[in-house]
């Protein structure tokens, strides 16, 4: 699974033929992200200290917890270790930065549409 995220991330940065307004164009960059995401997600949280195996000893996360003492059920804490520890932490990782660049490509100003009427005067479609 994860070498097929890769590769339509390189598929979606090798064909650039769409313009920036196509839906096309923001399928690809949803798609690279959530799988920039897949990748990036255990990355991240295995560089802090949150392993398959538990928590690192040494690490951010080893002090964290040091910091708290007891780690209540259901806290951001108990989330992250959880997630790394199952292995959901390349899911949510392809959701978070999925979700993120739907958001943005929905809240990107849109552009207005030009067309050539049958005299050929230049027309703007909203």
């Amino acid at each position: 699974m994860q070498r097929f995220l890769v590769a339509i991330t390189i598929l979606s940065t090798i064909v650039m033929g769409a313009s920036d307004d196509d839906w096309l164009w923001t399928g690809m960059k949803i798609v690279g992200g959530a799988a920039a995401g897949f990748v990036a997600g255990p990355v991240i949280l295995g560089g802090i200290g949150f392993t398959a195996g538990g928590i690192a000893a040494g690490s951010a996360a080893a002090a964290t917890q040091a910091a708290i003492g007891n780690v209540a059920a259901g806290s951001t804490f108990a989330l992250l270790q959880s997630a790394a520890a199952t292995g959901a932490a390349a899911t949510y990782g392809a959701a978070a930065v999925a979700g993120a660049a739907a958001v943005h490509e929905a809240a990107k100003e849109k552009k207005p549409a030009y067309y050539y009427d049958k005299y050929g005067n230049r027309r703007v479609r909203y």
